[in-house]
């Protein structure tokens, strides 16, 4: 009502990274909308939007924490896991500096075929930790996945604490060199002592294998040929309907967009793929429900 007003509570919110020093928190009534109206909000003020925004006299001071510098201390992993078997990691992430790490922040887990992590590392998965971790203090978290579709043989787990960069552990500069990372963020990659062993479900010419597939289910197998064959694979379903997916690729898994041969028949439960010449060795087929 006119001359009346409203409280709108209390907002809580992370300081911004890379800040530092004096600055002043807006609060903008009614904003002006970039798209449709132009340069005025929702309300209709008849020209007298110009007064709709104010902050405090006083502005917030900012200022950067002393560094921390998360390392990761171990990683534990199983010794073997097919293919779509649930593998479960443990991981302990320490702070080997005397400074708190403050907030909140994300670790991550990539499958790496050697102990540097690049852009070719498949993600495992994400978990976020909540609440300071003091000086020289550590704490251990358990992930737990279903393993993707993956090459057989010998992978590492690679974590990576504090994927966003959300921890401060020192300032970034730049050289004649290019850019120098602090101590504190060059450690922030650690690969597994030990690596797990990857195997996949193999398929036997001429033996049918029965399995079940749910809506979204993504399974692969392994097929071994000889040189010059032909290699036809089936995918025959008990569903009247459905959108089943089949790919084949020689010696790599298959993927939407990289196979040797895939299905032709877009909105039907059974496929069917057929390698005219094949190469000899592994082909990789991979089922989509």
């Amino acid at each position: 009502p006119p001359g009346a007003s409203y409280d709108s509570g209390l907002l809580n919110f992370t300081a911004p990274r890379d800040l530092e020093g004096p600055y002043y928190v807006f609060v903008v009534t009614d904003p002006a909308r970039a798209w449709g109206s132009g340069d005025t909000g929702r309300v209709f003020e008849f020209g007298q939007d110009d007064n709709n925004n104010a902050a405090a006299v006083q502005p917030v001071l900012i200022e950067t924490p002393p560094p921390a510098d998360l390392v990761v201390s171990s990683v534990t992993v199983p010794a073997s896991v097919e293919v779509g078997g649930e593998v479960e990691i443990t991981f302990t992430i320490a702070n080997q500096s005397i400074d708190p790490a403050l907030g909140r922040w994300t670790d991550a887990l990539y499958l790496s075929s050697d102990n540097t992590w690049d852009l070719n590392d498949q993600l495992l998965g994400k978990l976020t930790h909540v609440g300071d971790l003091a000086g020289n203090g550590s704490y251990t978290a358990t992930f737990k996945t279903t393993l993707p579709a993956l090459k057989d043989g010998a992978w590492r787990v690679l974590v990576r604490p504090d994927l966003y960069n959300e921890v401060f552990e020192g300032r970034i500069t730049y050289t004649d060199t290019g850019l120098n990372l602090p101590p504190g963020e060059a450690n922030n990659r650690t690969a597994s002592a030990a690596t797990l062993n990857v195997t996949v479900p193999t398929l036997t010419v001429g033996a049918p294998l029965a399995t079940t597939l749910a809506t979204g289910d993504v399974q692969l197998y392994k097929v071994s040929v000889a040189a010059g064959e032909t290699l036809r694979i089936n995918l025959d379903s008990s569903a009247a309907t459905g959108a089943s997916e089949l790919y084949v690729r020689y010696g790599d898994i298959p993927t939407g967009y990289a196979f040797d041969a895939a299905y032709t028949d877009p909105v039907a439960p059974d496929q069917e793929v057929l390698i005219p010449t094949t190469r000899a060795g592994d082909y990789y087929v991979l089922v989509r429900a």
